[in-house]
């Protein structure tokens, strides 16, 4: 990679080139990358003016220090975790815990793991994401007995990962809960909500938090295969409908 990118600097009549190096970066890879780019730059004959370690990105936050969530108390999150194990997906569960953040009411730590529970069921989680996006579900009855139809995952992600409209009232009401859900489950569970949180990020123009979120949402279980998805949904080649089901 640093053959082509000082070749191309070359091509637009580079002579003097100031190399700068963020510091969050391990001392290896920048040892290994440094050393690439030495040749390369010997190779095309331009000059390194001066190397400069940077503590931070222009934004002044470093990229480790996106879609961070600072764990619950130990003793709710042992709550949470209990009621997560425990209870059988349930939207319902979601919706109730859901209500309290529409009223600004304290959530019970068991109250959140349930609703973390909740996104356990692809059909359950899908659902979330419809309402996040603001279609209308038909009967729940009918949701159950025939699941979701393709139309309808397409069309909420089509208004998510298109920005079609801006986030509404109720998009940021999922994003208080599932950051309540994230912060009182164990990592290995928070896979879910992770990639709720990825979307909502993305519709609302972050798309750094939003990849950090994904790769936190693989970290928790590097199978999911949602997480993978949506990261692939987020480049223009990737069929809009394949990105929900999972």
């Amino acid at each position: 990679m640093a053959t082509r990118v000082v070749q191309q600097l070359s091509a637009a009549g580079v002579t003097d080139l100031v190399v700068a190096y963020f510091t969050e970066r391990d001392a290896a890879t920048l040892r290994m990358l440094d050393e690439e780019l030495t040749h390369a730059l010997e190779a095309a004959g331009t000059t390194r003016a001066r190397t400069v370690l940077v503590d931070a990105p222009a934004t002044g936050v470093l990229r480790r220090d996106l879609a961070a969530i600072a764990p619950a108390h130990p003793a709710a999150v042992k709550r949470a975790a209990r009621a997560f194990s425990e209870t059988t997906p349930s939207l319902s569960d979601y919706l109730a815990a859901l209500e309290r953040v529409r009223h600004a009411r304290y959530i019970p730590a068991a109250m959140v793991g349930a609703a973390g529970a909740c996104l356990r069921s692809p059909l359950w989680r899908d659902v979330v994401v419809i309402l996040m996006a603001g279609v209308s579900l038909p009967d729940m009855q009918i949701l159950e007995h025939d699941g979701l139809s393709e139309d309808l995952a397409t069309q909420a992600l089509s208004v998510l990962l298109r920005r079609s409209a801006p986030p509404t009232a109720e998009a940021h009401q999922h994003e208080a809960l599932l950051t309540q859900i994230v912060a009182h489950l164990d990592p290995t569970d928070q896979a879910p909500a992770r990639c709720l949180l990825a979307l909502i990020a993305w519709w609302r123009g972050d798309g750094a938090t939003a990849n950090r979120h994904l790769e936190e949402a693989l970290i928790a279980d590097h199978e999911y295969r949602l997480a993978e998805l949506i990261a692939m949904s987020l480049t223009p080649t990737t069929p809009m409908q394949d990105s929900l089901r999972s």
